[in-house]
């Protein structure tokens, strides 16, 4: 009880914290200088980033229309303009392609009002292997952004202070590789090698439709997470908020795959998981769609985050 009592208090503590933290996040981010426009000033996104002209906290007006998506290097502000499509971009595994690949210097970088089609919507992280050398993209911003039929839609391996707010999701597909593997729509996980993950909001998203199975896929990665927070390396994870987001993500086939509207996970079988996943907050959730609300591995990280007032 008492360590109940106390982890409530510093739970209450960060979740006061992020929320006064929630209103002025974006304009953390490095106000831009100057604003260029694709097309316009430059034909595709990735000529503006490579341009040396282009600088950290510069806006990237892109759009209305169709467009390839990029590596981001720099951290500059990306905005779309009436209606701006990513179907396409650099290649990625499993056959799918990013829309946004963060890599190292892509800090403070922001993306908004883009509707994502492709594999991977923004996914940062240095390289897809988990041990890969090189710093994770910290201070992302990714708002009213939508994303249709992703593997995984918005994915944060290593980074801190990323605000991912006010998105939606709908459908996520599974691939047949290997037997099969499902997406996760928002994913925010420990890379090996990192330090603590921490401050990173999700709010105010949804998560809906169903999951649209690849043909080869015969479910034997277990089920589908919808919101996941996980543990494969990094010094911790802690001092996260997932709050106010609405998951109505179905599966048709639940002898195949079930959907879990949040998942919170140590796959390192640490010996104390609470000294690596630990005084997360994840509260006012409506997980009410899926067929099951959590899954939480090992079942001691209930003590030690608060995850409470969820429907």
């Amino acid at each position: 009880m008492k360590r109940l009592a106390t982890l409530f208090v510093k739970c209450t503590g960060v979740l006061l914290l992020m929320f006064i933290l929630i209103g002025p996040h974006s304009v953390m981010a490095k106000q831009g200088a100057n604003t260029w426009w694709v097309p316009g000033d430059f034909s595709t996104i990735q000529k503006a980033i490579e341009s040396d002209d282009v600088k950290d906290g510069d806006t990237l007006r892109v759009g209305p229309g169709i467009f390839e998506g990029a590596e981001v290097t720099k951290g500059v502000h990306i905005v779309g303009v009436g209606k701006t499509v990513i179907d396409s971009g650099p290649a990625g595994p499993l056959d799918l392609e990013y829309g946004f690949w963060l890599q190292e210097g892509s800090d403070g970088a922001s993306i908004s009002h883009i509707t994502f089609a492709v594999g991977f919507g923004v996914y940062g992280k240095p390289d897809y292997d988990v041990t890969v050398d090189g710093k994770p993209a910290n201070d992302v911003t990714v708002d009213h952004c939508r994303f249709i039929n992703n593997f995984q839609a918005i994915t944060n391996w290593g980074g801190s202070n990323w605000y991912i707010h006010h998105n939606t999701i709908v459908n996520v597909i599974t691939v047949g590789d290997e037997g099969g593997i499902g997406g996760t729509p928002i994913l925010i996980a420990g890379q090996e090698g990192a330090a603590v993950v921490r401050d990173n909001v999700v709010a105010h998203n949804s998560v809906t439709g169903e999951v649209l199975f690849d043909p080869d896929d015969d479910g034997s990665e277990g089920n589908i997470w919808a919101i996941g927070m996980a543990y494969v390396g990094a010094e911790a994870i802690s001092g996260n908020l997932v709050t106010h987001n609405r998951v109505n993500l179905v599966s048709n086939r639940p002898d195949l795959r079930k959907v879990v509207a949040f998942v919170l996970a140590d796959f390192t079988a640490s010996s104390s998981p609470c000294d690596v996943i630990h005084d997360n907050v994840i509260t006012k959730n409506d997980f009410r769609g899926p067929s099951i609300q959590f899954e939480v591995s090992p079942t001691d990280l209930w003590n030690c985050n608060l995850i409470y007032k969820n429907r």
